[in-house]
């Protein structure tokens, strides 16, 4: 009948539109919204990008260890000096601190980048954590606490990985029980990663205001697992550039006092910036908004 052949020619014309993007489909929505594409193209380079940039951010997560191990060798006599005066014991006493602290740092560090004995290497670091915390006596200084929760955050990501990797190997019944370890791995990583940018906050100049203030977005935006990998690509820039700027230590004279604390500050930012760059190629993991998004 007419009506039949109006009907037919009527939904041509709206399926023609659609394709066309005129009434608003996938390629109304790809034509009127170029941010969309940019962050789609954004996704994609990140998805290529993951087998190179693992290392890159392993790297970075470990090199306040090969800092710290490296320094204790370079300075062993002061970093000794320093240790018997704050405990008032021996030398024998403070000698023994610097080779543990060297031996549970750089071999375990080493041996995560090797991929060996991952897990292990992971105990020893966190151990490294805490026997340093004990060690120096640092444990009523917030900062300084907050920064080694950032650094164990990054761990958590590592050892996430590790998990993630064995599951591809073992039974159905092992993975699923990893996969929710690994999850929730994830999740103590993006909490604890986040007191670094925390300590860093400074509200000193109007720019410096600004920045502060999209950071705390960022990171509480990484903090519930919600755009997980573009902000965390966000905050990676941002803390690159603040460490450049304000953690110079190659602008500071070798022998003054600052020199030490600002290598220390340059390098636990950078381990941050590695642990954030794990989140990038890893996403949030399954305790996340992103993930219950996708679920629905």
């Amino acid at each position: 009948s007419s009506d039949l052949k109006y009907l037919i020619r009527v939904s041509g014309l709206k399926m023609s539109l659609l394709d066309n993007g005129t009434l608003g489909g996938a390629g109304g929505r790809r034509g009127f919204n170029g941010n969309g594409n940019i962050l789609e193209k954004f996704d994609a380079f990140i998805s290529k990008s993951i087998p190179a940039l693992m290392p890159i951010a392993k790297t970075c997560l470990l090199s306040t260890y090969f800092e710290d191990g490296l320094r204790m060798i370079l300075q062993h006599n002061a970093q000794a000096r320093y240790i018997k005066t704050l405990w008032r014991g021996s030398y024998s006493f403070a000698y023994t601190f610097i080779v543990i602290n060297c031996l549970i740092q750089l071999i375990p560090a080493t041996l995560i980048l090797c991929r060996k004995q991952v897990r292990v290497a992971i105990g020893c670091l966190f151990a490294a954590a805490i026997f340093q915390t004990l060690i120096y006596k640092m444990w009523h200084d917030v900062t300084f606490f907050l920064r080694i929760l950032a650094v164990v955050g990054g761990l958590c990501f590592v050892l996430a990985d590790e998990l993630n990797q064995a599951s591809n190997i073992f039974s159905l019944a092992f993975t699923t029980s990893v996969n929710k370890s690994s999850n929730w791995l994830q999740l103590a990583g993006r909490l604890l990663i986040i007191f670094m940018f925390l300590t860093l906050i400074r509200f000193d100049s109007t720019l410096r205001i600004i920045v502060e203030l999209i950071g705390l977005v960022l990171v509480g935006a990484v903090a519930i697992g919600f755009q997980t990998k573009r902000c965390a690509s966000a905050l990676v820039l941002i803390l690159f550039c603040e460490n450049m700027y304000f953690n110079a230590f190659w602008m500071v004279p070798m022998n003054k006092n600052r020199f030490d604390f600002t290598l220390f500050d340059f390098f636990q930012t950078l381990s941050v910036i590695g642990g954030l760059l794990m989140i990038v190629a890893l996403g949030p993991g399954d305790v996340s908004l992103d993930k219950s998004k996708k679920s629905i």
